[in-house]
């Protein structure tokens, strides 16, 4: 089974989950890939774990932004406080 097949499954069962694909193919192999008319946020691999970090920050903000802001005492316990 491949990732876009469960992208599709995993949309099907849950509308607007979140999904980051990853590969090593070359870009041929996944260009033009679009799933439900959306084209999925994706990352190459091999990947830092800045590149990765970054890309979750921006799939999960605002939502994880702004729950971290309403909890500062979450904040201090991450070292942000």
């Amino acid at each position: 089974v491949s990732g876009p097949d469960i992208m599709v499954e995993a949309r099907n069962r849950i509308p607007d989950i979140k999904v980051i694909l990853t590969s090593g193919y070359p870009d041929g192999e996944i260009e033009g890939l679009a799933l439900d008319g959306e084209q999925p946020l994706f990352i190459r691999k091999p990947y830092r774990q800045m590149e990765l970090a970054n890309l979750l920050q921006t799939v999960l903000c605002p939502e994880f932004c702004i729950k971290m802001a309403a909890q500062p005492e979450a904040n201090r316990h991450l070292g942000r406080g």
